[in-house]
């Protein structure tokens, strides 16, 4: 199951007379954290994401799975939610759509054409909008070094299937090998234009936070129980790379000092804020 979040919550929360705002306090979050995930920046808790279920009167599969006019094509049709390590991937940040999507596309094309010398990449939409201050081409360009990638901006092209879209060149000297469209879906997951889509296996066979809670309540299992019922034994190695993975962003950016990209001017805090703590 591909994750078409970002463009499936707008909709059903439009569907549901609610704004951004309406929407946050119905939660219990901010109004800020609905935009994230809507912008394909972050995407919410498993806790929030069983929120938004009752909210908006849906299963979460039903809140995962693209409308049906998405990219002309009707969506999948699955009962049921795949493995959260589908949903929550690991990569590259600081944004799903605009590294880590990115990157995996980067990654699969190049690998695609080990004849390639170099790449090209123009950035479409919110990629080209806000993807400098994201660290997109930052990554496009780290992920397919040591050869040299050049990245555009579109800025004026409209009406695209996806608001995160780009289009991949590959060469071999002076010839053009291929010309790719690629469309950063959310969640860290990416679609081929003209190829299929992958479709995961259900793990979760329940679909709404109730029929889960009175299936936990009829065994008298905690919720996370259920999540390594459903997952397996394989869960906790998942677990213990995401862990890693969170330290190692925590160390980074307690390191790290000088501005954030993008043009703001935006100093970086964490390290600041963290030796505040120690005075």
């Amino acid at each position: 199951m591909l994750i078409y979040f970002p463009d499936r919550l707008a909709a059903l929360r439009r569907k549901q007379g609610l704004s951004q705002r309406q929407l946050g306090e119905l939660l219990g979050v901010s109004n800020r954290a609905v935009s994230k995930w809507e912008s394909g920046v972050a995407m919410p808790s498993i806790e929030n994401l069983m929120g938004l279920s009752s909210v908006l009167h849906v299963s979460m599969e039903e809140i995962l799975t693209p409308p049906a006019t998405m990219m002309g094509e009707a969506p999948v049709v699955v009962s049921g939610m795949s493995s959260l390590k589908e949903l929550y991937r690991m990569g590259r940040g600081p944004s799903s759509s605009h590294t880590m999507g990115p990157e995996l596309a980067v990654k699969i094309f190049k690998n695609r054409y080990p004849q390639a010398d170099r790449f090209r990449v123009v950035l479409f939409g919110s990629l080209s909008k806000t993807g400098e201050g994201h660290g997109t081409p930052y990554v496009l360009k780290k992920t397919l070094a040591p050869l040299p990638c050049d990245v555009e901006y579109d800025y004026v092209t409209g009406d695209l299937p996806h608001p995160n879209t780009m289009t991949m060149y590959a060469y071999c000297g002076d010839t053009q090998l291929c010309e790719q469209r690629v469309f950063s879906v959310g969640g860290g997951a990416v679609w081929f234009e003209g190829e299929p889509r992958h479709v995961s296996e259900t793990v979760y066979e329940l679909n709404s936070f109730n029929e889960i809670k009175e299936y936990c309540e009829a065994r008298d299992m905690r919720l996370w129980e259920y999540v390594y019922e459903r997952e397996g034994a394989s869960f906790d190695a998942y677990l213990a790379e995401v862990w890693k993975g969170m330290k190692a962003a925590i160390h980074a950016g307690l390191i790290a000092e000088g501005t954030l990209p993008g043009g703001l001017g935006v100093r970086r805090k964490a390290r600041h804020l963290h030796n505040l703590q120690h005075i």
